[in-house]
């Protein structure tokens, strides 16, 4: 339909995996068959799993991709932490102000706000974590905190061994928590 991605059988199947947690899954289905550029669903689907393995610079490498032919607010989320990651703190404190500026969710600007070291922020209310959310967290060696934890979605709790917040006596990573 128009204004929605682009979105391949494979990229519909990726995007129902990923929501179920199943990132090794969403790994294979991509080697079966390569991501179509014009495919956003796809690559959006597959960039998370490689977020949640910690594999950014791959993740990285398919945000720069599908950033000027995707219109998901996705991208330029995750261009914010790329950017950052790569020790590009102007353009990443650029994104995070424009996005500031353009009503972005407050759950996705707490998480960003910890990618600027120079700021010393603490992180603000987080009511849910996504993958990306996730990856921020990890690469600013920060805790997620328990309350998000406790809500965290089955495709993020699914994500292994998250580092949760002990100051609030909730010692046990997210993927326990959901049984």
């Amino acid at each position: 339909p128009e204004g929605q991605a682009h979105a391949s059988l494979f990229g519909l199947r990726a995007e129902r995996l990923a929501k179920w947690g199943a990132w090794a899954e969403v790994v294979e289905l991509s080697k079966l068959a390569p991501v179509p550029p014009d495919d956003s669903l796809f690559a959006r689907s597959l960039a998370e799993a490689e977020l949640i393995a910690g594999q950014y610079d791959a993740a990285c490498k398919r945000v720069e991709q599908q950033l000027p032919v995707s219109a998901d607010l996705f991208w330029p989320r995750a261009a914010i932490f790329c950017r950052a990651r790569a020790g590009r703190m102007a353009e990443a404190d650029l994104g995070l102000s424009l996005a500031r500026e353009q009503g972005e969710d407050r759950n996705f600007l707490a998480l960003a706000e910890v990618l600027i070291p120079d700021r010393n922020q603490e992180l603000g209310q987080v009511d849910s974590l996504d993958p990306l959310g996730l990856a921020m967290l990890t690469w600013a060696d920060r805790p997620v905190p328990s309350d998000t934890a406790r809500n965290a979605s089955a495709a993020v709790a699914a994500a292994s061994q998250i580092k949760v917040d002990t100051q609030h006596a909730f010692e046990r990573p997210v993927q326990q928590q959901v049984r």
